[in-house]
């Protein structure tokens, strides 16, 4: 009992060991080796996007929320990973008067697979939060 009260383990640790693993292992295989300046081939690529899409099914059957950290490397329909300059392009945009709100600034990420694009904002720092 004692050591079953002093290990606060939380009860899915093998799930987020799998989790962990997978993107781990995704990341390893997307991400091109510098010191050998060598392309990835696509079957690498390819076995990099079966482990995030393992990863994203195991998450949603075991009802885990992955961290934003994750979830906002990967690409919502291709599954691949998405590193900057490699496999997406980033960019900053604001649409507003010229530019002027700097709280309106978002971050657009743009798949090169499938050119799907994501939106995150980066500019809510400065937002003065109203009280009561």
């Amino acid at each position: 009992k004692a050591n079953a009260t002093t290990s606060k383990q939380h009860p899915n640790s093998h799930l987020f060991a799998r989790l962990s693993h997978l993107y781990q292992a995704s990341t390893a295989l997307a991400t091109p080796d510098t010191s050998n300046e060598a392309q990835l081939n696509s079957s690498t690529v390819n076995l990099s996007r079966f482990y995030l899409s393992h990863l994203r099914s195991v998450a949603k059957k075991s009802v885990t929320r992955l961290d934003p950290s994750i979830k906002q490397t990967v690409c919502k329909r291709c599954d691949a990973l998405l590193i900057p300059g490699v496999s997406c392009e980033h960019r900053i945009e604001n649409k507003s008067k010229n530019g002027k709100k700097r709280w309106a600034d978002v971050l657009i990420v743009e798949c090169k697979a499938c050119q799907t694009v994501k939106r995150f904002p980066v500019g809510m720092d400065g937002r003065k939060v109203k009280n009561g």
